[in-house]
């Protein structure tokens, strides 16, 4: 077991190395980079609580939704217990990643500086969240892996991208911090894209959880919830890429006049 989590922690920083390769104008250091992961996987701890506690509560519900989910073969049949969860999962997962990012953002300003922060630490705090995941799944399989489940990689990349695309709005906060010299002025990213990237990435990760759960509850993944899955994690690198793309001009306008 030691060397499965030795090769998911490699996976993780392999994931995090590519990220900083966008980080071009203001690195992070290597401690608020280890706090912000740590809190991602102490938020991901307190979402999985939520959860259990979700699916105990409605726990009727569930058991009626497998019965009629079992002859379901496509994400269309999908049952209203579903498509809850997968909302409460993909809302609190992701309002868990954006609070501990709002955090570095008021707590750790020296830190928090550049506007594709939000980006950055949103990655970070996505996968401390999906270690934790991924360790609390694999500690409770039966029998346990022998070898790192090829489910992990794709964990930890969806949550690093879905965790950068619901914080990026909060770079907003770092964009306008500090003074810029006389006759300069510096892009700054607006404000409504905090609400805006929230809504995304919580859609995102909600739409991921419903072909998730529909595939959990009828046993194999049918040709349309693997085509409707390739969909979404399309559609999230798209995201993803236009986001640091967007980011890093502001970043870059606001070194130019720095």
């Amino acid at each position: 077991m030691l060397l499965i989590y030795g090769l998911l922690m490699l996976c993780a920083v392999a994931l995090v190395a590519a990220v900083f390769r966008y980080d071009l104008y203001d690195k992070e250091p290597v401690i608020a980079s280890v706090l912000c992961a740590a809190m991602g996987a102490a938020a991901m701890d307190g979402a999985g609580r939520t959860q259990v506690w979700m699916m105990s509560h409605w726990g009727q519900a569930a058991s009626n939704s497998v019965l009629g989910a079992v002859e379901a073969s496509h994400v269309g049949a999908v049952s209203s217990w579903t498509l809850n969860m997968a909302a409460a999962a993909g809302a609190s997962e992701e309002l868990g990643k954006f609070l501990c990012v709002l955090v570095m953002a008021v707590f750790a300003r020296r830190w928090f500086n550049d506007p594709l922060d939000g980006l950055i630490y949103g990655a970070l705090a996505g996968i401390g969240g999906a270690l934790e995941e991924s360790v609390n799944i694999m500690l409770h399989l039966d029998p346990p892996p022998r070898s790192l489940p090829a489910t992990e990689p794709v964990r930890l990349t969806g949550h690093l991208i879905m965790g950068a695309i619901t914080c990026f709005g909060l770079g907003a906060l770092a964009s306008r911090r500090g003074s810029a010299p006389a006759g300069s002025s510096p892009r700054k990213l607006p404000f409504w894209t905090i609400p805006a990237c929230f809504a995304a990435g919580v859609a995102l990760h909600s739409a991921w959880d419903v072909v998730a759960f529909q595939a959990q509850q009828i046993e194999r993944m049918t040709v349309d919830l693997t085509a409707y899955s390739l969909v979404i994690m399309a559609a999230g690198f798209i995201l993803f890429r236009l986001l640091v793309r967007l980011g890093s001009g502001f970043s870059r306008s606001a070194t130019a006049c720095a």
